[in-house]
């Protein structure tokens, strides 16, 4: 089952769900119980090491948005 990430319009938050069925509607915002909100297109989280330095960097999703 997929996770997926949404933002709310009406309060302006982002949240992740489990997605069942991609045919599903979409889900209510858990902060303001709004229905209308919009799937982001979500980057995946990664790690790497850089150089000889041993140092990990890690991108995710909602918060590298500006939505957070």
């Amino acid at each position: 089952m997929p996770i997926y990430e949404y933002h709310c319009c009406c309060c302006n938050r982002c949240f992740e769900t489990l997605v069942f069925r991609s045919d599903d509607p979409s889900p209510q915002c858990p902060h303001c119980g709004a229905d209308q909100v919009e799937r982001l297109l979500s980057s995946f989280a990664c790690t790497s090491s850089s150089g000889k330095s041993g140092k990990e960097t890690s991108v995710s999703g909602c918060g590298s948005t500006g939505f957070s």
